[in-house]
């Protein structure tokens, strides 16, 4: 027979939005999480946008630059830009100071909502019932019986689809690739998050801390479709074939 548990609020989803309403859950009632220092400490400021376009001889130029923050009484008029691995890491040694953990390897496999009007109505019943499948053990279950659930597992979201959610907004048919780098180079806006726009496709260029450098650069179809079956296949880029296309969008600087 599977496990059974109890839980108050069941988050599917152990990304940076999962951990970070997990920790928000655990300190409920505390003004503040002690997490501001560890970002100025980890991670990079960024304080202004720059911006690329062709001229009307096709060569890139800056057209413009913008601080990211505009409201002039802002407490912090810049972002602090930190990789997904050091944002979860912050909220999950807090919350290893509340007492809680992540437990990754289980994937959500059936989800039942109770229909019973006075389940619903008993604040302290646990209406909703979830199967995980454990990973770490093929072939064994556990079910876990919750008083709320909150899907935090992103675009493609299980729960959304589980309970007949439809997603609003629109979604793009652009495929990018993106690669970190560390970087010698006399670009003037290295240190700035900066839009390319040029006539072989866009790229992105986002500061990174410890002095590395992200790029997300515009891929066509047929740098990584394949031809047959029409669907992405990652063996056809590689960080040797993605600066390629990065530097023939650049070339003309």
């Amino acid at each position: 027979m599977p496990e059974e548990t109890r839980v108050d609020v069941l988050i599917v989803g152990a990304g940076p939005a999962g951990v970070m309403c997990a920790n928000a859950l655990a300190a409920a009632g505390i003004c503040s999480y002690g997490l501001a220092e560890r970002l100025f400490k980890e991670g990079h400021q960024l304080h202004m946008f720059a911006f690329y376009n062709p001229d009307s001889d096709g060569v890139l130029a800056r057209t413009g630059r913008a601080p990211v923050i505009n409201a002039p009484t802002a407490r912090y008029p810049f972002w602090i830009l930190l990789h997904q691995g050091g944002v979860e890491s912050i909220f999950t040694d807090s919350m290893a100071g509340h007492g809680l953990i992540i437990d990754r390897p289980a994937a959500p496999a059936l989800i039942e909502l109770s229909n019973d009007s006075e389940q619903l109505a008993d604040m302290f019943s646990h209406p909703v019932k979830v199967t995980l499948d454990r990973l770490d053990t093929p072939g064994k279950q556990e079910i876990v019986h919750a008083r709320y659930i909150v899907g935090c597992d992103g675009a493609h979201s299980w729960v959304r689809k589980a309970v007949g959610i439809t997603m609003d907004g629109e979604q793009t048919g652009h495929i990018w690739g993106v690669i970190d780098v560390i970087v010698d180079t006399d670009f003037p806006d290295i240190h700035n998050a900066c839009t390319i726009h040029s006539m072989s496709g866009s790229c992105l260029i986002i500061p990174r801390e410890g002095d590395k450098v992200r790029f997300y650069v515009q891929l066509s179809d047929s740098d990584v479709l394949d031809p047959i079956t029409g669907r992405l296949d990652k063996n056809r880029m590689s960080p040797e074939k993605l600066l390629e296309v990065r530097i023939s969008m650049t070339r003309v600087l």
